[in-house]
């Protein structure tokens, strides 16, 4: 469960990353797509930041979804910022570490 919310707190971070008109990153696919419609970008990061609240919020309650949402937030925009202008942040890698990680969930 805490995986698919990373991954939703990431898309939402990264599609408003996107829509700024100041980065300076290969704009392909999904990315040329949100640069283009800044606009339908900044609702569907907005759904995803208000679901991944939602789901938070629900998971560990008031205070500590808020929190727990914030945080992510700042981990997405941190890993974001670093890594996206050296353009390692690949749409593969993003799915093997979500799926990784959700295995590791199931298991553990």
């Amino acid at each position: 469960m805490y995986s698919i919310i990373f991954l939703v707190s990431f898309i939402s971070f990264w599609s408003f990353y996107i829509t700024s008109k100041k980065i300076k990153i290969k704009k392909t696919g999904i990315a040329m797509y949100f640069f283009e419609h800044p606009i339908q970008a900044k609702i569907i990061s907005l759904f995803f930041f208000i679901a991944t609240l939602s789901f938070l919020i629900i998971k560990q309650g008031l205070v500590s979804g808020i929190l727990a949402s914030s945080f992510l937030w700042l981990l997405n925009g941190s890993l974001i910022i670093i890594f996206a202008p050296f353009d390692v942040l690949k749409y593969k890698h993003i799915g093997v570490i979500t799926v990784v990680i959700g295995l590791i969930e199931i298991f553990i």
